[in-house]
């Protein structure tokens, strides 16, 4: 069994460690800490849980993983590209303390804090330049600026040359397909358009499946 499952409760995504996952996964057990360093502690060190710990249902599963760190990644990224808009997820209070992956917390002089604070923040650093590549007739060239962006000539996605926008991705790079489809969205798709999409078009979006752009994607590693 994988150490760690990333999960939706009705408040927001989590990482949690998979021990506290009830055998159907349908449940999950959650510690009656109010104090978010020592919930965070609690996962990362995959505390068992006790029969004070109260249980929440698990509303879907979106990952596991064998490291605390691989299993924040996991969950930033469900967070950012899954169908689910946060916005319409209504949040309690006293929930919100208690299951809500965040970003930032408030400072502290405590070494242990800081430290836990630090690993838990969890961010996708920028891609980087994509680097000259020697295409199929032995020349080199170098990737161009095509963001794509809201209320502008470019929006027409649908109009996209396939071949064209093929050409282009094949100067993008990435580590691993998952990098690389990163990159290319980065690199395609400006932050205010992709707000406007999920993959089937749920919650009201538009789907991008259906888009000539995401061919373009499926289409590069084909090719």
């Amino acid at each position: 069994m994988t150490r760690f499952t990333v999960i939706l409760f009705e408040d927001g995504l989590q990482l949690v460690p998979s021990i506290w996952l009830t055998p159907n996964k349908k449940s999950c057990n959650w510690p009656p800490y109010t104090n978010d360093t020592k919930i965070k502690k609690a996962i990362s060190n995959e505390e068992i849980p006790t029969n004070i710990w109260s249980m929440h249902k698990v509303l879907r599963l979106f990952g596991t993983s064998n490291s605390y760190e691989s299993g924040m990644q996991k969950a930033k990224f469900a967070q950012e590209y899954s169908d689910l808009d946060y916005s319409d997820i209504e949040v309690e209070k006293d929930q919100r303390s208690r299951r809500k992956i965040k970003d930032n917390y408030s400072s502290s002089s405590d070494d242990e804090e800081e430290n836990l604070k630090k690993t838990d923040i969890v961010t996708i650093p920028p891609p980087p330049l994509p680097p000259s590549f020697v295409n199929q007739s032995g020349s080199s060239s170098a990737c161009s600026s095509k963001i794509l962006k809201p209320n502008s000539s470019q929006v027409s996605v649908n109009s996209l040359a396939v071949t064209d926008e093929v050409t282009f991705l094949n100067n993008i790079g990435g580590k691993d397909s998952h990098d690389l489809t990163i990159n290319i969205l980065k690199r395609t798709v400006a932050d205010e358009l992709a707000k406007q999409y999920s993959w089937a078009g749920k919650l009201k979006k538009k789907a991008f499946k259906d888009l000539l752009l995401c061919k373009c994607i499926v289409r590069k590693y084909i090719l």
